[in-house]
């Protein structure tokens, strides 16, 4: 899992294929990676963790 996965900076790399991504904007990094990853802004609010989810998405 991707989470399992080495953060260097703003730079997140999968332990399985060793490709990355930019963990901002979820773009590819590096190769063996081809499509980029959905992100998400997450805030801390009154003490909840709340994910803003674009309109539509599900």
């Amino acid at each position: 899992m991707l989470t399992d996965g080495y953060q260097d900076g703003g730079i997140i790399e999968c332990p399985l294929h060793g490709g990355s991504f930019d963990i901002a904007t979820g773009a590819v990094n590096t190769f063996p990676c081809q499509v980029p990853i959905k992100i998400y802004v997450v805030t801390i609010e009154d003490g909840w963790v709340v994910i803003d989810q674009p309109e539509g998405s599900a």
